[in-house]
């Protein structure tokens, strides 16, 4: 796709992309929240679906605005990216933030900006959707395990769950460090093949 050329076909291919994107993550989250729900209690999951709902609106109106009045510049396909990154956050942050094991869903607008935008651009995505990680590191609303995963009380002695808690941590951190690494793999391997 000659998505530099600022063509009426250009902007509508990448209309096609950025709306199969988003659809597929909207799909993603919702399944998610259905799924968890019979096993795990979700604080706030009711902004957690406003949010669904929110960027399935965001989905069809920029696929509507972009394939019926394509703008004159590059800015504001990386700007809806951007509020990709930013909505995918906010739900993050309402089911568990970097506890969520779909915090990966932050990839998906970056591989898509590697394709659809100007590769400083798509660096610019890059580092905001690790700042937005590393926010989700230090404030998130937590999920708590009530249900199907309790465990006994004073089945676990204080020692055995500290070192759990270590080791949560230490997997939490390499979440977060692998995220890091596959986001500048994917700025320096896809963004270079593809642009």
């Amino acid at each position: 796709m000659e998505w530099l050329t600022l063509s009426q076909t250009g902007f509508q291919g990448a209309a096609r992309y950025l709306l199969g994107m988003r659809l597929a993550i909207v799909t993603i989250m919702l399944l998610a929240i259905a799924v968890t729900e019979t096993f795990i209690t979700l604080s706030h999951r009711a902004e957690a679906l406003l949010l669904c709902l929110a960027y399935g609106v965001l989905a069809t109106l920029a696929w509507l605005w972009f394939t019926r009045r394509p703008p004159q510049s590059i800015l504001p396909a990386t700007m809806t990216l951007g509020l990709d990154l930013l909505l995918i956050g906010c739900w993050l942050y309402n089911t568990g933030g970097y506890t969520n094991p779909l915090v990966s869903l932050l990839l998906l607008p970056l591989a898509i900006a590697l394709v659809l935008v100007p590769l400083n651009h798509a660096i610019g995505l890059t580092i905001g959707s690790v700042l937005i990680y590393t926010l989700l590191m230090l404030w998130h609303q937590p999920i708590s395990s009530d249900t199907i995963f309790a465990t006994r009380s004073g089945a676990i002695s204080a020692m055995a769950h500290n070192h759990g808690a270590n080791l949560a941590q230490l997997h939490l951190i390499g979440m977060w460090v692998t995220f890091v690494l596959t986001a500048v793999i994917l700025v320096l391997a896809v963004g270079i093949l593809a642009h």
